[in-house]
């Protein structure tokens, strides 16, 4: 209004704008340093945790690297529960699976078949009895020695932000080009990584943003089979594949868990039939076990 009435020029209007423009761009960057500096007070303060938690195991724990592992898994009179007011997830519950055989877990949700899982990779440690790979507890094996032979394809994948060749490659960046790429065939990534621009050097956000569910879980596998593990836990590990991917993931399997072990935990009919036996985790123990051609109780 002021410069309709004659009270302010045009210029003299350009000229406040910048200025005041000017004026508040220090006060904004004040701000935003406030804000920087609270977001780094946060992240320190959850590093600081992360740096104070304690390791996986005792320092008076002997631990030992068993060479290559033949794949014997043994669970024996387990218990465990996550916390004193809930119920036994496994309640001396024993399971022997021998070095080559592969075995399928059925169970209703909640029943314990992730934790059988984590027990057996040592994230979870039972309340009593033993876990014991090629009879030497797992608590007494070295972990990254225990991790690097026993791989585990869980439901929810963790992606992380990078490319989707260093996705692949987590933890062994020395794998080499050829490797990857049949390993990607296999699996039936290839085929959408071609379509990419970038194609394996394609960015991905946090969590596999940008993928589908599909997709994050078939990076996952190509990940597992690229270690060569002993063992390969799967666990509802093709529950988002298309049918012609998991076709392509099945026939990859049956050839790979030639001559390793498997612990796979699923509801799919076609991937259960790779098991030699199946059981079920009910009830905190293992029961019901179906051997292809036959059932005991």
């Amino acid at each position: 209004m002021s410069v309709i009435n004659g009270d302010l020029t045009v210029g003299a209007l350009i000229a406040v704008v910048l200025l005041s423009g000017r004026g508040l761009a220090p006060l904004q960057g004040a701000v935003q340093a406030l804000v920087q500096f609270k977001q780094g007070v946060i992240g320190l303060s959850a590093l600081q945790q992360v740096l104070e938690q304690p390791g996986e195991r005792d320092a008076d724990v002997q631990c030992v690297a068993t060479g290559r592992l033949r794949g014997d898994l043994a669970l024996q009179d387990v218990r465990f529960r996550y916390s004193d007011d809930q119920p036994w997830l496994l309640d001396n519950a024993s399971l022997q699976i021998a070095a080559g055989e592969v075995v399928g877990i059925v169970g209703g949700n909640g029943s314990g078949k992730t934790t059988l899982s984590r027990l057996l990779l040592g994230l979870q440690h039972p309340d009593s009895g033993s876990i014991r790979v090629d009879d030497v507890d797992v608590n007494h094996i070295d972990v990254h020695h225990l991790r690097g032979q026993i791989a585990m394809v869980p439901q929810d994948v963790v992606l992380f932000s990078g490319t989707l060749r260093e996705n692949i490659v987590l933890g062994a960046p020395w794998i080499s080009d050829e490797r990857i790429q049949s390993a990607a065939a296999s699996t039936g990534i290839s085929e959408f990584i071609a379509r990419l621009p970038r194609g394996y050097d394609t960015r991905i956000g946090e969590s596999g943003i940008g993928l589908s569910a599909g997709q994050r879980q078939a990076i996952a596998l190509t990940r597992a089979l690229l270690i060569d593990p002993r063992v390969l836990i799967l666990d509802e590990a093709t529950s988002a594949l298309d049918q012609e991917t998991s076709a392509r993931v099945i026939a990859t399997l049956k050839r790979f868990y030639n001559g390793r072990t498997g612990v796979i935990i699923s509801h799919n009919q076609d991937l259960l039939q790779l098991c030699s036996r199946i059981v079920q985790l009910k009830d905190g123990v293992f029961v019901n076990v179906a051997v292809k051609g036959k059932e005991t109780r």
